[in-house]
């Protein structure tokens, strides 16, 4: 009976082990992908900027943003 009580711990324990694994490698996935969803943010909110200012120092053969984002809402 005890070394079936042993051997039931020892399981257990194995298994409280993987499944903390897995629970780590979940949750730092989730915060590498909230970090990314955020330097995309911040790349698109650059790329908006550069949109806004690039026309007015170029000329217009050579401007490549869409005008119509430029207007004030």
């Amino acid at each position: 009976m005890a070394l079936k009580i042993m051997k039931l711990a020892t399981k257990n324990k194995f298994i409280l082990l993987i499944s903390r694994i897995i629970s780590t490698i979940v949750v730092n996935l989730a915060v590498k992908t909230q970090h990314f969803g955020r330097l995309c943010k911040l790349i698109l909110h650059k790329y908006a900027e550069l949109c806004r200012i690039t026309p007015h120092f170029m000329n217009k053969e050579t401007a490549t943003c869409n005008h119509k984002t430029n207007k004030k809402h």
